[in-house]
């Protein structure tokens, strides 16, 4: 193929079809269940979160008002990208094929990329700062507006009994005012280093030499290759607690310039994908973790 600013631009649009295709059909893993995605919800760092807890009241003297910024939490979007180098001799020799089961791999890896980083999330939140109280994310000293205290954090081994503890504590979760917000446990997440744990507490139908198991299926088990921890999740995912704002992308750009000479004797070009987004935890009451660690010394249930 000659190299013309003709041809670089049909190859490039050829690729980015490529790419496209891959973006559109990769399916999306099964831990995006634990993701809402959008595009752009905010320009700013501010994410109002009062008003996922929003509810009907009774119309007595005047409209109940529901204050969506009266809980803010922050987070900034992050830029990631990559790109791939088209040597020119392949283009020369039409030898294009070559590229695309990598240009491929890189749709599917941009569309799957914020669900690889819901691990990494889930991790971040017994540090991370949740701003409405100032406490982390995971914590056991949560405070609602007006005070009243709960909390989204053990520290227990996943034994039957302490996920027990846990269900029981997102079950008896309440709202601002008292009244039950009605979690659900439907999701039991953890790394493999607890799947014969959690396996045993809500997979066996049969336990203790043919006892009924009381805990079998109780929830959904989810393993995440990604933790890498003993750290394990009971979690209300009927609305998903986490949020991928997708402020820019997938997109794509091509090193090639039509008021630049130079681009015709390159000896390679850069096919780039980019993704700009936003992943954060602005439900963290639908999540009740565990932070227990090898070597914790703690009273467990058994």
């Amino acid at each position: 193929m000659e190299i013309t600013l003709q041809a670089l631009t049909s190859l490039f649009l050829g690729l980015k079809k490529i790419y496209m295709d891959a973006l559109s059909e990769t399916a999306t893993p099964e831990i995006g269940r634990l993701v809402y995605q959008d595009r752009a919800i905010t320009t700013t760092d501010e994410y109002p979160a009062s008003g996922l807890l929003g509810d009907l009241e009774e119309h007595l003297d005047e409209l109940h008002m529901i204050n969506m910024w009266e809980m803010l939490q922050r987070a900034k979007p992050i830029l990631f990208d990559g790109a791939i180098p088209v040597k020119r001799l392949h283009i020369l020799n039409d030898q294009i094929g070559v590229y695309e089961n990598a240009i491929r791999e890189l749709g599917e890896a941009t569309k799957t990329h914020p669900y690889r980083n819901v691990a990494r999330c889930l991790m971040n939140g017994f540090t991370t700062v949740w701003l409405p109280d100032g406490q982390n994310i995971f914590s056991n000293d949560h405070a609602w507006p007006g005070g009243q205290g709960w909390d989204n954090l053990e520290h227990l081994p996943l034994t039957a009994g302490n996920f027990d503890i846990a269900c029981q504590h997102l079950e008896m979760r309440a709202r601002p005012d008292g009244q039950p917000l009605g979690m659900v446990p439907r999701l039991l997440l953890v790394g493999p280093l607890n799947r014969a744990n959690a396996e045993t507490i809500i997979e066996m139908q049969l336990i203790g030499g043919g006892n009924t198991n009381r805990q079998y299926k109780r929830c959904e088990l989810l393993v995440e290759p990604r933790i890498n921890t003993l750290n394990w999740f009971v979690i209300d995912d009927e609305r998903p607690p986490i949020v991928n704002d997708l402020r820019e992308g997938p997109a794509t750009d091509s090193q090639i310039s039509n008021d630049s000479d130079h681009v015709f004797t390159r000896n390679e070009y850069r096919f780039k994908a980019w993704v700009n987004y936003v992943l954060a935890i602005l439900q963290p009451w639908r999540i009740q973790a565990s932070d227990w660690e090898e070597g914790d010394t703690t009273t467990t249930a058994a």
